[in-house]
């Protein structure tokens, strides 16, 4: 069983912890990881990863974007779009859809996920909802992030992945630590699984380009 990533283009933000979310033209963000996890689960077979992501943002809300990353067998590209409505400063709710493409189909099938998200001062809250191999599966994932210092900030996450046919669900969780150099940042990231009853680290340095 190969699980999915919840990946709205407003979680690769701000999530509105420390300040409002700024719609810029287009960012652009380029990560080499040591490890490529989803929902705890490494997709590289614990080797790195290089990525590319991209994401348009107009100021009425719409958004639209895509990531490419290597995996163990062939390489993954992630197409999305949606629409975020910001109802103040520390609130707003993110609605879209991402469409998951593999090269090698014997890691993954092509599908949709369709999402929908609450994102608040203490984090972000989003339900994911698609099909794998005939199985329709819900994500909830659950993320936060605080500042404690200018250049640092601590992350965490809880995830919880529903087969309803197979009246199964798996829970997730992860511990991250940031360090912030300008445009750049490194992140070391300690992530559980309760599907494999083992936890991964992986370090990751991302650099963003404002166009």
């Amino acid at each position: 069983m190969t699980f999915r990533k919840c990946t709205p283009a407003i979680l690769l933000l701000s999530t509105l912890l420390n300040s409002p979310v700024v719609f810029a033209d287009t960012i652009i963000q380029t990560t080499v990881t040591s490890n490529y996890l989803a929902n705890g689960i490494s997709l590289t077979d614990d080797k790195p990863a290089l990525q590319l992501g991209i994401n348009y943002e107009h100021e009425s809300g719409l958004y639209a974007g895509g990531m490419a990353s290597n995996l163990s067998l062939g390489k993954e590209v992630d197409i999305n779009a949606g629409y975020y409505y910001k109802v103040h400063e520390a609130l707003g709710f993110d609605i879209g859809a991402t469409h998951f493409i593999y090269t090698d189909n014997t890691f993954d099938e092509n599908s949709t996920e369709y999402y929908l998200g609450c994102v608040c001062w203490v984090g972000s809250l989003v339900v994911a909802k698609g099909m794998y191999q005939g199985l329709e599966y819900i994500n909830y994932d659950f993320r936060t992030e605080y500042d404690i210092r200018d250049d640092y900030s601590v992350g965490a996450h809880y995830g919880i992945f529903e087969i309803k046919e197979l009246d199964s669900a798996f829970s997730d969780y992860y511990l991250s630590l940031t360090k912030k150099l300008g445009g750049n940042s490194i992140s070391l990231l300690y992530w559980y699984s309760e599907y494999t009853q083992e936890a991964r680290t992986a370090l990751s340095f991302s650099k963003t380009f404002n166009l």
